[in-house]
């Protein structure tokens, strides 16, 4: 459709030029049939500063449909990277809660509680990974368009420092930290003490629980291993995670304050 219109507005300016050019014509052939050479030339020197300003107004609508084509990409762009980001905020909100939801059962394990089946939901949280993710695909569609896109030098950089720095530093940390330490310490540590079974080839009843639970919950190896998981998720919720938040939050507030000058 922007396109046809396009062609439908180039399509009027020809033919009103044409017509222009077709009256001006008509004009001096006038003035030329009359004899009269002074105002001729008069309407000649006339005839080309309308020429001129023409294309001087012409010339400056053409920049202000330029200016406004730029300033509408902006926009869209600057729209689906705030989306993105809100998404962003949902998604560390989701990994803090797992992190805190795993320390939950860590202390409870802590505490020693009496064997019984439930306690197969207390060993899978303890044990479950946070993982910290977020969506780029909207600040890669604005490097592929080309950065100065983005016409505010203190956004820009925001957005860039963000992506390219604060979450590549937020998801190498939680990586390096808890993801490291789940799969080459705590992870092989389960796999040695627990195990699944099921009562039925449904899967309904399924259980993961220690073969010998007393042995386990009195193991000092284990319960330095709850206290060290502890720790790493108390960092990834409310360090590593909080950060994450407080940049996105700021960042959005960024856009939004771009978008209402617009």
């Amino acid at each position: 459709m922007t396109y046809l219109y396009q062609q439908f507005n180039n399509q009027n300016k020809n033919l009103l030029l044409l017509n222009m050019l077709k009256i001006f014509r008509n004009i001096r052939r006038k003035y030329l049939a009359e004899g009269k050479s002074t105002s001729y030339l008069k309407y000649a020197i006339g005839e080309i500063f309308l020429v001129v300003v023409g294309i001087l107004i012409a010339l400056q609508i053409n920049n202000w449909n330029e200016t406004r084509k730029k300033t509408n990409s902006e926009h869209q762009i600057l729209t689906t990277i705030k989306r993105s980001l809100i998404n962003d905020t949902l998604m560390f909100r989701d990994a803090a809660n797992n992190a805190r939801r795993s320390n939950q059962a860590i202390k409870f394990l802590l505490t020693k509680p009496p064997f019984s089946d439930t306690l197969t939901t207390t060993f899978v949280l303890a044990l479950s990974a946070t993982t910290i993710q977020s969506n780029k695909s909207a600040f890669e569609q604005l490097k592929s368009l080309g950065l100065e896109m983005v016409k505010n030098d203190s956004l820009r950089d925001q957005l860039v420092k963000h992506y390219d720095f604060n979450l590549e530093r937020g998801i190498f940390r939680n990586k390096y930290n808890l993801g490291d330490f789940n799969a080459n310490v705590f992870y092989p540590f389960y796999r040695k003490h627990l195990f699944f079974s099921a009562s039925d080839t449904t899967f309904q009843d399924l259980k993961y629980l220690p073969s010998d639970y007393a042995a386990l919950i009195n193991n000092p190896e284990f319960t330095s291993l709850l206290l060290e998981k502890w720790i790493y998720n108390t960092q990834t919720a409310d360090d590593i995670i909080a950060n994450l938040n407080r940049h996105t939050t700021t960042l959005i507030k960024a856009i939004d304050s771009e978008l209402n000058t617009k």
